[in-house]
């Protein structure tokens, strides 16, 4: 979000109008080529800092993900079997913290690749049009990375957001409503 709030801000001058009247400042044109260059190298570094949490946990969200669904099934099955008011509650509360673990791990990941794609919205909004040939070329290169949003993914494979939380959700239901329906059965 901030590197889309400073690309908005930057503001290159009409350089054909100072081209007609001859005033042209070359250190306007300097300051807004380090402006950009600080802007594209905290860009990379927020891509390389999200290429090294996939490579450290994808496999750990995808078990993660993979054994949430049965483990919340599971406890789902355990609190309608319970007796005891202690052990509904204390299932219950598992069965919230999980959801919550996945659902803080989806959204995160969620905004993530929607401040990534945003970068490109944000380029749109300035007046790139006015800048000189070079800047509009930096912008160019910026926008194209921008259509590849960054986001946490499963095994390297799958991104991870807000639908692999809907996705979670269903499955978990399913499984609970065959064991359900299983558990009625056996009583």
């Amino acid at each position: 979000m901030q590197l889309q709030e400073d690309l908005i801000k930057l503001n290159p001058r009409d350089v054909r109008k100072w081209e007609r009247t001859g005033r042209i400042d070359e250190c306007d044109y300097e300051t807004l080529d380090k402006v950009i260059t600080t802007i594209i190298k905290r860009h990379q570094e927020a891509i390389l800092l999200t290429d090294e949490l996939n490579e450290a946990f994808n496999k750990l969200i995808f078990t993660h993900l993979l054994f949430a669904t049965l483990v919340i099934c599971f406890f789902a099955v355990a609190a309608k079997a319970s007796t005891g008011a202690a052990y509904v509650l204390n299932n219950y509360a598992t069965i919230i913290t999980m959801m919550m673990t996945i659902f803080v791990i989806c959204y995160c990941s969620e905004l993530l690749s929607a401040a990534s794609s945003g970068i490109a919205n944000a380029i749109d909004k300035t007046n790139w049009f006015i800048g000189s040939l070079k800047y509009q070329k930096t912008l160019q290169f910026i926008i194209l990375r921008s259509h590849k949003p960054c986001s946490l993914k499963s095994l390297d494979y799958s991104p991870i957001g807000i639908k692999t939380f809907n996705t979670v959700l269903k499955t978990t239901w399913s499984y609970f409503s065959l064991a359900s329906q299983m558990y009625d059965k056996r009583n």
